[in-house]
């Protein structure tokens, strides 16, 4: 296995694409640095991602440069204009390359991305909800306030697949708009918002749950 494979192998553990197909029969030297970009600072990409620099540093003396975008554009923006080498984009990964949703765009349309890696964890995908409300089901949250991050649709139709279990859609629930991911959350601390999506291993349900609002 030559150093590139190592490093592919690495990427289990976190979404990672990139936009040139990668050979893994290059022989080529691997670069002294790398540009990647990563869900925000207090997500559990962010966190794979630092943790995988730290390995290549260490191992093959590559530095790794982590930009955090706060929405799904923002990750994919500086790989599609060449900025960085890798992104860690989840889903939004696949809606790029379909030109779907927010890249239905003429700027944008299908993207050239390949996957390279996806990440399969212990971990689950849902609404943090504050608790101090009476929310126990999905149905519950008719007439909440709640978190749709612009730019992120990964977050969104995620958000309206809960909200469906309920029977309940956008038009039932008030829409709080906010700019980005780490954003929402704070916005359920401060009261502006009731409920956000996010996976339960991640940070920010921790940031809810010690607030004086606490979690459900």
């Amino acid at each position: 296995m030559n150093n590139l494979k190592k490093i592919l192998a690495g990427f289990a553990l976190a979404g990672v694409t990139a936009l040139n197909p990668v050979s893994a029969d290059t022989e080529s030297p691997l670069p002294s640095t790398m540009a990647w970009t990563s869900y925000p600072t207090s997500s559990t990409n962010y966190a794979q991602l630092l943790a995988l620099g730290n390995v290549l540093k260490k191992k093959f003396n590559v530095s790794v440069r982590v930009l955090p975008g706060d929405n799904d554009v923002s990750r994919m923006t500086p790989l599609r204009t060449g900025r960085v080498d890798l992104c860690g984009c989840g889903i939004a990964s696949y809606y790029a390359s379909e030109g779907v949703l927010l890249f239905a765009d003429a700027a944008w349309g299908p993207q050239p991305v390949r996957v390279i890696r996806t990440s399969i964890a212990d971990f689950g995908m849902g609404l943090v909800v504050a608790g101090d409300l009476d929310v126990k089901t999905p149905a519950d949250l008719k007439g909440k306030k709640v978190a749709w991050v612009r730019g992120a649709p990964s977050l969104n139709l995620g958000t309206e697949a809960y909200l469906a279990f309920g029977g309940l859609s956008w038009d039932d629930v008030e829409r709080v708009e906010f700019p980005g991911y780490n954003r929402s959350f704070d916005g359920i601390i401060q009261g502006l918002a009731d409920a956000a999506f996010t996976m339960t291993s991640a940070p920010a349900p921790e940031q809810v749950a010690a607030s004086p609002r606490g979690i459900t």
